[in-house]
């Protein structure tokens, strides 16, 4: 397959390349003996190799929006009744699906008992956290945008309250659920109540 990407290799420099990896790793990295978070001040050739490396990552990773949002869907969508069968009992690892297990961000499992009681298996599970999973798609979708651009191109900044942030995340919510009962029904939106 032939690649598509601009060819940035006249660019490359070996001091510039550190940083951008440096940059990707941990969102900040120094150059010109100064700490940078931003890349905007950064000269055209370092930021022409932070992108292309980005580009590397993202494509060797499969790194798209669509996974993104995906994974980060799991995790805000997650139903711990998905980790039980219908009689009430614990699935085992293996039977839980795809869906659920995207949510689970890490388990540990202990032995319990003694030789003379019997061993039994004890696992607690850690969840990644479905709040902050749903803040990142409200953030996605706009809802959370305290920096607001007018229509004359001037910034406006607007003092977002914990209600109407809490209002926003209900909606958004509502919103992506909707979308996943008209996914799972077929494209037919389930009717809301009034």
């Amino acid at each position: 397959m032939e690649d598509t990407n601009p060819d940035f290799s006249e660019f490359f420099d070996p001091q510039t390349d550190d940083f951008a990896h440096e940059f990707i790793a941990s969102g900040k990295a120094r150059h010109d003996g100064r700490m940078r978070q931003d890349t905007d001040e950064l000269p055209l050739t370092v930021r022409q190799n932070l992108a292309r490396i980005q580009r590397r990552y993202s494509d060797r990773f499969n790194i798209t929006t669509e996974n993104v949002l995906a994974e980060l869907a799991k995790c805000a969508f997650f139903d711990p009744k998905d980790l039980f069968t219908p009689e009430g009992r614990l699935k085992p690892f293996h039977e839980i699906d795809s869906q659920t297990s995207a949510a689970i961000a890490g388990m540990k499992i202990t032995q319990v008992g003694g030789s003379d009681q019997g061993w039994v298996e004890q696992i607690h599970y850690k969840f990644a956290d479905k709040l902050k999973a749903l803040e990142k798609l409200g953030q996605h979708l706009g809802l959370f945008k305290d920096n607001i651009t007018t229509p004359t191109g001037n910034q406006d900044t607007t003092i977002v309250s914990g209600n109407e942030r809490g209002r926003r995340m209900a909606f958004v919510l509502e919103r992506l659920l909707l979308e996943r009962a008209r996914n799972s029904a077929g494209g037919v939106a389930p009717q809301q109540g009034n």
